[in-house]
């Protein structure tokens, strides 16, 4: 008998160590972020339907990537049947299809009301409408005032049962903005633009039970970098950055455009830019590819847009492929996709490496980001919402990877730039600042122009260093890629690494980076199968020692 105990126990114990390999080295396969699936549902009478989804679909992208959008007179059950959470974002009013009234009625999902049209789907709940003004400019949440830009209610819940998480503040007192009850959450603004998306992405922490670390990032980019940048100016802000401590953003173009002079400038013609630029990358700078030429058609580099017809409003036509005869004429033909391989290939020719994206006054197109995410991991700045109309673009408060970038996480700009012309507009910045810090893992990210010199940016870095808990946040420490057709560019916490496709077996930098993931896969696939074997080796003893025991099955 105690043989017996003895093996049992040596098997119990190969089968918790074989798991614990398992759990330690397996890939994750499927992330934290895409284990909730989210219904939403848009009024079917929208016609700004499709900006409207992009706002929601960056702050629920904070949570999870596995998303389904649909109007209201298409939900059928079987999109509610595997969701975990419905969201309906009332943006317009409409009466709502009874069929779609009635499935959420009978389904036991968490309910997060948006806006308006919620006495339709929330019968147990009393609404009602707030007489005089309708604004409010502040908010209550967690024993502290925060300011907002004014905002209108759409209509409040008036019933003793619900548990307030937000109050707004206005001329008649405090009333609910954001309230549950039961497996519902209500939302009283129809406004997802910020400084409103500041507060729901808060509160969504507390709608998806996901207790984020409550620590805020703060992220600098120097702005509008090319060959025709001032050398001397710009190294000084490296210099300054490297002194303070600082990692930070360097937006670059690599080809510079004057055409009042008809002249063109490439990394090649300027190889004081180009030093300067391979230092600061030593010292602290992660690179973003910020377009091919930063312009289009008369304007000059940083002035312009790019990948967007602004005149008319719409996306540009992409020309097809030909050969060009030289640089000017690759500026104003190239592809998109064109101009992305010039873009990284000219910067990697110098050894700058770039981790992310930014694309030219943030204009782009919905089809235009799915291109940019065939070779980029990482967007950076605003994002455009639709492609009817440019000026349409916004921003998420956090870190977020939203569908409509295709697989791209998205850093956002929150607080604005510094303007040449108006030194107050860092005051503007400050108070973006304190906009910001109701939510608890949000990023506080702004930019610079290095001609504007030193002395701006010096209190644009005070007055971030002074947010309480504020971090600043090393991009190159994250998980962010560039795909080329020969290589990859990839981050890691040593830096950034340059990945041949086909390494050569001598090439250190490639066999470093691939032999972790192997190694990892390898051991994962031994421990399954030694928990296999584990578990019918205890099988196979246990028959035995039934049958030696003279126990049959009934």
């Amino acid at each position: 008998m105690h043989n017996v105990r003895y093996v049992v126990s040596t098997l119990w114990k190969l089968t918790i160590v074989t798991v614990c390999v398992c759990l330690i080295f397996q890939p994750l396969s499927i992330k934290a972020q895409e284990k909730q699936h989210v219904l939403v549902v848009l009024p079917s009478n929208n016609e700004q339907a499709e900006v409207h989804q992009h706002l929601l679909d960056m702050l629920i992208g904070h949570f999870t990537t596995n998303i389904t959008f649909k109007k209201s007179e298409d939900v059928q059950a079987n999109d509610v049947k595997d969701t975990s959470y419905i969201f309906y974002y009332g943006a317009v009013k409409e009466k709502l299809p009874s069929s779609f009234i009635e499935l959420i009625n009978e389904s036991p999902q968490q309910l997060v009301v948006i806006g308006y049209n919620a006495e339709q789907l929330m019968p147990d709940s009393n609404f009602k409408t707030i007489a005089g003004d309708t604004s409010f400019t502040s908010i209550l949440y967690n024993q502290s005032e925060y300011d907002v830009e004014q905002q209108e209610f759409v209509m409040v819940q008036d019933d003793q049962n619900v548990n307030i998480l937000v109050e707004a503040v206005n001329e008649q007192g405090t009333v609910p903005l954001f309230t549950q009850k039961g497996r519902a959450w209500y939302y009283a603004s129809a406004n997802l633009f910020s400084s409103s998306s500041n507060i729901l992405s808060e509160v969504l922490h507390e709608v998806f039970e996901v207790d984020h670390q409550d620590s805020r990032q703060a992220y600098l980019r120097l702005e509008d970098i090319h060959p025709g940048v001032d050398a001397k100016k710009l190294e000084r802000i490296g210099e300054f950055l490297k002194e303070e401590n600082i990692p930070y953003l360097a937006s670059i173009s690599p080809v510079y455009i004057n055409p009042e002079t008809e002249e063109i400038y490439t990394l090649s013609d300027t190889p004081d830019v180009v030093k300067v630029l391979q230092g600061m990358q030593e010292n602290g700078a992660s690179f973003v590819l910020h377009g091919y030429a930063d312009q289009y058609g008369e304007e000059e580099t940083g002035s312009g847009f790019e990948f967007w017809d602004k005149e008319a409003n719409k996306p540009l036509e992409e020309h097809k492929k030909t050969a060009y005869s030289g640089t000017e004429s690759f500026i104003k033909h190239a592809t998109l996709r064109e101009k992305l391989e010039a873009g990284i290939q000219e910067l990697v020719d110098y050894k700058l490496l770039p981790i992310a994206f930014e694309a030219p006054h943030y204009a782009m197109s919905q089809q235009g980001y799915e291109t940019i995410a065939e070779y980029f991991s990482t967007y950076v700045g605003q994002v455009q919402l639709s492609d009817k109309d440019w000026r349409m673009m916004t921003e998420a408060p956090v870190q977020t990877k939203p569908k409509f970038l295709h697989g791209m996480t998205l850093l956002p700009e929150t607080i604005r730039y510094v303007r040449y012309d108006e030194p107050d507009s860092i005051t503007e910045m400050q108070e973006k600042m304190e906009d910001m810090q109701i939510v608890r893992d949000g990023v506080i990210g702004g930019f610079y122009h290095p001609f504007m010199g030193i002395e701006q940016l010096k209190k644009l870095v005070q007055e971030m260093q002074d947010i309480p808990g504020v971090t600043w946040l090393d991009v190159k420490e994250g998980n962010h890629s560039v795909h080329m057709e020969d290589y990859t560019i990839q981050t890691d916490q040593q830096g950034v690494k340059l990945i041949p496709a086909s390494p050569d077996k001598n090439d250190e930098t490639s066999e470093e980076a691939s032999f972790l993931p192997t190694f990892r896969m390898t051991v994962a696939h031994l421990g399954w199968i030694g928990l296999g074997f584990t578990l019918t080796g205890l099988v196979v003893f246990i028959s035995f020692y039934r049958a030696d025991r003279g126990i049959r099955p009934e």
